[in-house]
């Protein structure tokens, strides 16, 4: 079912549709403005209405226990980031497409996050997924990076490929931390302090 978001629709808000929704269950978002923190623990998925539009969110998304979720959120702009809350003890798995993120904290050893063609602000963290082609825009007094932590629980490969990732004034880069998962990090663009730039 495809529930339609809008700030004069039968749905105004985010967390409305969501709450109204099952698995399965599309949720299709007018291009506006949504104050509001919003709770997932459904497997949905959230999309702009209008191709190539977009829609803010000026608080944060928080996926619950993502437990056998399938989660894709495309078109959106998450002013206050996006997290992980709860205990999930089967696969998860999200992914997010074309979209902002002031920073990514997803470290569940049960969740795969896929992010792809993303402009993040801060940081992003995780224990298995992809990060490929995405841009990291990092901040002057917190740099930016890419950190794969914690004891993953799925067998899956990382890939941290393809990305565009700090500042001018200083960065982490990719970080592999307390993790024996299989990686690979390859082609991303490093810019890590004033006049000097890398590539891995």
């Amino acid at each position: 079912i495809d529930r339609v978001v809008g700030p004069s629709g039968l749905y105004n808000t985010i967390s409305g549709a969501i709450a109204a929704s099952s698995d399965g269950d599309r949720i299709l978002v007018e291009p506006a403005n949504y104050a509001e923190d919003v709770l997932l623990g459904k497997s949905l998925s959230i999309l702009c209405n209008q191709e190539g539009g977009r829609y803010r969110l000026s608080g944060s998304l928080t996926l619950v226990a993502p437990s056998s979720k399938e989660i894709l959120l495309s078109g959106i702009r998450v002013m206050n980031g996006v997290f992980v809350s709860g205990t999930a003890t089967s696969t998860g798995r999200f992914r997010m497409v074309d979209s902002y993120a002031f920073m990514c904290i997803l470290p569940d050893p049960y969740l795969l996050v896929e992010l792809y063609r993303d402009t993040i602000a801060t940081s992003v963290i995780f224990s298995a997924g992809r990060f490929v082609g995405n841009t990291i825009l990092g901040t002057a007094n917190g740099g930016g990076g890419v950190q794969i932590t914690g004891a993953s629980q799925l067998n899956e490969e990382s890939w941290v490929i393809g990305n565009t990732i700090g500042t001018e004034y200083v960065c982490f880069g990719v970080e592999i931390y307390n993790s024996d998962a299989v990686f690979h990090v390859e082609n991303n663009f490093i810019r890590k302090s004033p006049g000097t730039v890398g590539m891995n």
